[in-house]
């Protein structure tokens, strides 16, 4: 008899920086003109500091109390300009972010303590820093260019990081559902 196994519930996570409603406002005049792009949602708008994807649900404790280890000071980020990310006929337009040390040591910690805590090692590569505000599946070149040229040179916001939060995702078609389910407070604020 073939024993079947299974399958291990498990959570959709990742750690982010929440944008303020302005800074959200600002972007989200932006998400336009652009013919074929699926506009992330004001309310979904956010910096990924780390993706962890499909978290056993038996983690998500030691997920939530290494976050809580986080010791990074508060500190300012840049919005400026426009960019986008293509493979082939895709492309992710984004917000860029001028480099930020507080934000760097942010994403260092978060790597060790979820290592730590949870046993989830940091994922390779390069880490690049921005704001998602739309995603397309036939990206033509022309148009993409245009619209990073346009009031992308002059789109540029500053904001204070004060804390970073544990999301939870649910995809639907209508685009995913994020649920903050913890929020950490940065070293020097309440």
């Amino acid at each position: 008899m073939t024993q079947r196994s299974i399958p291990e519930k498990t959570q959709r996570l990742f750690v982010a920086v929440a944008l303020p409603d302005s800074v959200r406002q600002i972007l989200a005049q932006r998400q336009k003109g652009l013919p074929g792009v699926r506009w992330a949602s004001q309310n979904n708008l956010h910096l990924t500091v780390r993706f962890l994807g499909e978290v056993p649900l038996a983690q998500v404790a030691a997920v939530k109390a290494g976050l809580r280890d986080v010791r990074v000071e508060g500190f300012s980020l840049h919005i400026k300009g426009l960019g986008c990310f293509e493979r082939r006929s895709q492309a992710v337009l984004w917000a860029g972010l001028k480099p930020a040390p507080g934000l760097l040591e942010l994403k260092q910690q978060v790597d060790d303590v979820l290592e730590r805590h949870a046993g989830l090692k940091a994922p390779g590569g390069r880490f690049s820093p921005h704001i998602t505000l739309g995603r397309t599946k036939q990206a033509d070149r022309k148009a993409l260019g245009a619209f990073m040229a346009g009031d992308g040179v002059t789109l540029a916001a500053e904001f204070t990081v004060e804390f970073f939060t544990l999301f939870s995702s649910v995809l639907n078609p209508n685009g995913a559902v994020y649920t903050a389910e913890e929020r950490y407070s940065l070293a020097g604020q309440c």
